[in-house]
């Protein structure tokens, strides 16, 4: 069997044909090790390094120390939490959820939360008729109606 014999890229025609092909090689290989040193150096670094700068058994005590204070000081404490229902119907008026629908809601839900001494009530009814909204309130037209009757001292439903 007979060896195959490696071509060069291009012909050969002088021995500073061979000379340039061979320092293209020396040039590929010089970039390898040290794209290779450089990653290297990183990851040493990145491993042995805390990124934020802060040790985490300091950020640990800080978490355990805010949930503390946020633990409520007064049990049996009753908690009255707002609710705003948006009551919305297309341009003509048709598709509105009804006012009975909405007390029911509202006893449903803190028939639910009644372990958790939390109580909702009707801050406001706001009745609109926009047909964006009633047919598709997920655009974006839905959404800025949305936005603009959005009541920031409530729960928005």
């Amino acid at each position: 069997m007979s060896a195959k014999l490696r071509r060069f890229p291009y012909p050969v025609e002088s021995p500073a044909a061979i000379d340039c092909y061979l320092c293209s090689l020396k040039k590929n290989d010089l970039m390898i090790k040290s794209f290779l040193t450089f990653v290297s150096v990183f990851m040493a670094t990145a491993l042995s390094a805390q990124w934020c700068g802060t040790p985490q058994e300091a950020i640990l005590e800080r978490t355990d120390a805010n949930k503390l204070a946020m633990a409520p000081t007064q049990r049996g404490a009753i908690k009255y939490i707002p609710v705003t229902f948006h009551m919305v119907a297309s341009n003509s008026g048709a598709g509105r959820i009804s006012v009975e629908s909405i007390l029911m809601q509202v006893a449903n839900i803190n028939a639910a939360y009644a372990d958790q001494e939390a109580i909702f009530y009707i801050d406001r009814l706001n009745s609109f008729n926009n047909d964006a909204v009633y047919n598709n309130p997920r655009t974006s037209a839905g959404f800025t109606q949305m936005d603009l009757r959005e009541d920031n001292n409530s729960v928005n439903v």
